[in-house]
């Protein structure tokens, strides 16, 4: 089965930012937004590309953000624009994978969340998401379920998953997740997409929210 996000640790430093830092205190001029941080050979982000496709580069860093050396990833964070590029002044990962097909797991597994929104951008689909938990182990990642294509119109339809696997937890705490659906690559072979996204919440079962890309 493919492997899916260990969120351990995720659940006590990551999430954590939308329940205490981020949503208690507010960086002098500074915007809050999603964005893909370049990491350097050190480790440490030297750049970030905003959904929009500016790309900025980190003349000063008040993070203490690192990663994947020379690789990409997904974050959310504080920054703001000065001379020559951006101070930034927080950074955390998010949930964000290529989504796999049913028929790559072994098993699909959709314990409950809470959706508190979802929100597009150019080739994402967003997401923050309260999950009740006692501190175990939790799994997440995309499923792609099937798809559609209707020749006249070009318009294809996906539908899409959230792949969640609680491991029997308890549901003592409360916390967020943020999440990112990446669609690029599904936007550059199908400019006109429609998303189909399925969550299984705690008081409503399973949920479905429908969203238009046009590229």
């Amino acid at each position: 089965m493919r492997a899916c996000w260990n969120l351990l640790l995720w659940l006590f430093g990551v999430m954590l930012l939308a329940s205490c830092q981020d949503d208690s205190y507010q960086f002098p001029s500074a915007v809050r937004e999603f964005f893909v941080a370049y990491l350097a050979a050190d480790s440490t982000v030297n750049a970030i590309e905003t959904d929009e496709g500016q790309r900025y580069n980190v003349v000063e860093n008040r993070t203490d953000f690192k990663g994947t050396p020379d690789s990409l990833a997904r974050c959310i964070g504080y920054y703001e624009q000065v001379e020559g590029g951006v101070r930034l002044y927080s950074a955390k990962r998010v949930f964000s994978v290529v989504p796999s097909t049913a028929a790559e797991f072994d098993s699909i597994v959709a314990d409950p969340v809470q959706v508190v929104s979802l929100w597009q951008s150019p080739a994402y689909l967003n997401m923050r998401l309260a999950l009740r938990h006692g501190g175990e182990e939790h799994e997440f990642d995309f499923v792609q379920d099937s798809m559609r294509l209707a020749v006249l119109s070009g318009r294809t339809d996906i539908w899409f998953s959230l792949y969640h696997d609680a491991h029997g937890d308890t549901e003592a705490f409360t916390d967020f997740v943020y999440g990112s659906l990446p669609l690029a690559t599904y936007l550059a072979a199908y400019p006109k997409l429609v998303v189909h996204f399925t969550v299984n919440t705690y008081d409503e079962g399973l949920k479905q929210y429908q969203f238009e890309y046009n590229r």
